[in-house]
């Protein structure tokens, strides 16, 4: 029987922990919850400042009702949004960065005047020095 030389080994042996501890991508995440308790979900890449919002990937296990995805103008800044054909009141959201750079992701919730059941998500991405940045998001609603 032939042995590995101990380099080989102990090399074999770091991949195999490093495979081990490999922390999931926001998109892996995203993937995981489509098959959970999530309500709905969403991976994008959101753009404020410059308008811009896309979408990736998306499910709504909620109802068969559209989602809408915009940028809104508000006073501070221009914000990311989705409306979701469901109250968002009360529901834990997660909201992870899709992107290797540290970030900070902001999320808040408002219902819509005068609808019984949409609500608004607004999203904003900082970096760690607090300046708003583009960058992926993925947010799941449970």
């Amino acid at each position: 029987m032939k042995r590995l030389p101990l380099f080989l080994a102990a090399l074999a042996l770091v991949v195999s922990v490093v495979a081990l501890l490999r922390v999931p991508s926001a998109a892996d995440a995203f993937a995981a919850a489509k098959v959970t308790n999530a309500r709905a979900g969403v991976y994008g890449y959101c753009d404020a400042a410059n308008g811009n919002i896309q979408i990736f990937s998306k499910f709504n296990n909620q109802n068969q009702e559209p989602m809408t995805f915009w940028v809104s103008a508000q006073e501070n800044g221009n914000r990311c949004a989705i409306t979701f054909p469901f109250k968002t009141k009360n529901r834990v959201m997660l909201a992870t960065s899709g992107d290797n750079s540290p970030r900070i992701i902001s999320v808040s919730s408002q219902s819509i005047a005068g609808s019984i059941f949409p609500s608004d998500v607004f999203i904003d991405i900082y970096d760690s020095s607090g300046v708003q940045v583009a960058g992926k998001f993925s947010l799941l609603v449970y």
